[in-house]
């Protein structure tokens, strides 16, 4: 294994580490020193809770020989009365939030759903770079369970302030860290029967809601770009075409919640796209290496999914709960200490929402993520196509063939609401958006006729923008960084990028080339 990640809990909070399994103790100390404020010298590292195992291991030596492994969790006692300053992973909850994120009831009872949060945009080290100090959003994404259905998870007598999800690293905790029995460690795949052969039938399942979730909130960071996307499909396709992309972004860990998990996005890509029926589909894009080439420059990913949609009455349809299901699949990883597959991709969806500020029609975005049970059933090959948008349905049986049983309020059906599948992520933007992309002016990929990208563009964009700013501020549109890597090449591209991610001035050459592109 190349990299190890340790958690330490301080008086301050906790911070999740990677090292290098070469690294020392006192390379683990100077991590701590550069995430928590505290020195090297007023640092004591214990191994439980209790603070009576020290690591007393030299800095010299390697973290193996101090009895340090991956998926540690330390805590660290400080002395010298110095103060512990979490840097980047730190946000200040808002004082009425209700986090309830279970599929809603029909409208009359929104007036019941929870607010937004607070969030700050922290960015751990090596990400995109984001500051640290706290900040107040607004936002949604609280809800509340759907009526009826056995099994959907005993929300009766639960304390009002109660989060109706955990995140997944406090649910293993609260639960002796057991993933045997969880979904991706079961199969569903159908068996055919044999004559004369001992067969292992699939394992049963009672539906009822995941109690935990891999992404805790999204936090829509560029609030400029969101805008953007939003104003075209309500201005200029006028709801009549649907629009889709990718969300690119990183992860930061949320004190908000208990070891909690936050999503921020940063920029949209809109891929080449057709509308089908009343969906979309992405078509093969040639230029997607290099939007990924230059995202991850600047040190961002791809973290999720966006689409809109018509008004209607499901959250998903049944053919949206399996094609996300498959693009979580798609990103899984098992970098987890436990080894257990885990996908962090969330979908985003909007509608039209009078009431929202986004497009002149209004929008509204909902985050989403499927369970891991979904994405194990489409995963095993259980669910086929349903006519019915509100229900999923088993595929048909063939001869001789026998399917994993599934139980809905006690009963064995073939057909299931969607709401079981769906785990709602808080959604906010914050009042005081600080996006490593300073502008979003630059016309859109894929748009035409409606937006062209050309030198004449390069040269506008540059004229709209101050030339009072730094430099890097300037050229800090992710639009325009993936046009300069299709009209010069990548390098030249990555030259704006390091300056962007690491605030330094650009080439002044580099700067004369782009202000005097011939058109």
């Amino acid at each position: 294994m190349s990299d190890i990640v340790l958690r330490v809990n301080s008086p301050g909070g906790r911070v999740r580490l990677t090292l290098k399994a070469t690294d020392t103790v006192g390379t683990l100390r100077q991590k701590i020193a550069e995430h928590c404020h505290i020195e090297p010298a007023q640092q004591e590292l214990h191994t439980n809770q209790q603070l009576t195992q020290p690591i007393t291991a030299a800095d010299d030596a390697s973290l193996t020989h101090a009895g340090v492994r991956h998926g540690d969790l330390l805590w660290l006692k400080v002395t010298g009365g110095a103060k512990v300053e979490i840097r980047g992973d730190a946000i200040a909850p808002a004082a009425k939030m209700k986090i309830d994120d279970l599929p809603p009831l029909p409208p009359k009872d929104a007036s019941k759903t929870g607010g937004g949060g607070a969030s700050d945009a922290g960015k751990q080290e090596g990400g995109a770079s984001a500051p640290a100090s706290r900040q107040d959003s607004v936002g949604s994404g609280g809800s509340h369970p759907p009526q009826g259905g056995g099994g959907g998870g005993g929300v009766d007598g639960e304390k009002k302030d109660e989060p109706k999800f955990k995140n997944f690293d406090q649910f293993l905790h609260d639960n002796g860290y057991n993933v045997i029995d969880l979904p991706f460690h079961r199969t569903f795949t159908p068996i055919t029967m044999e004559m004369g052969r001992m067969t292992k039938l699939p394992p049963a399942v009672t539906l009822k809601h995941q109690p935990y979730r891999h992404v805790d909130h999204l936090e829509l960071m560029n609030i400029s770009e969101m805008q953007n996307f939003c104003s075209y499909w309500t201005d200029k396709c006028e709801l009549a075409t649907q629009r889709g992309g990718w969300l690119y972004g990183y992860y930061v860990e949320d004190s908000h919640y208990p070891m909690g998990m936050r999503a921020v996005l940063e920029a949209i890509y809109e891929p080449p796209q057709v509308e089908v029926g009343e969906g979309i589909q992405f078509l093969d894009d040639p230029f997607h290496a290099t939007v990924e080439a230059v995202a991850g420059r600047l040190g961002l990913e791809r973290i999720g999914y966006i689409f809109t949609h018509l008004p209607r009455d499901e959250l998903l349809t049944s053919d949206e709960i399996q094609k996300i299901a498959r693009l979580q699949l798609d990103h899984l990883s098992d970098k987890h200490f436990t080894s257990y597959p885990v996908s962090k991709f969330v979908t985003l969806t909007i509608a039209p929402d009078p009431n929202s500020a986004m497009g002149a029609a209004g929008a509204a975005p909902n985050a989403f993520m499927i369970s891991d049970l979904g994405m194990a059933f489409v995963r095993d090959g259980v669910l086929g196509m349903s006519p019915d948008p509100r229900h999923l349905q088993l595929k048909p049986r063939k001869k001789h063939e026998i399917m994993a049983q599934i139980l809905e309020s006690g009963h064995e059906t073939d057909k299931f609401d969607v709401d079981w599948l769906i785990v709602r992520v808080n959604e906010s933007a914050p009042r005081r958006a600080r996006s490593m992309f300073k502008h979003a002016i630059f016309p859109r990929e894929n748009r035409q006729p409606n937006e062209t990208q050309s030198r004449a563009a390069v040269r506008e964009y540059l004229k709209k923008v101050p030339s009072s700013e730094p430099s890097w501020h300037r050229y800090a549109d992710f639009h325009l960084l993936i046009y300069i890597a299709d009209l010069f090449d990548r390098d030249t591209a990555f030259v704006l990028c390091d300056a962007i991610r690491h605030k330094t001035e650009v080439d002044p050459n580099l700067q004369e080339i782009l202000s005097t592109l011939p058109t």
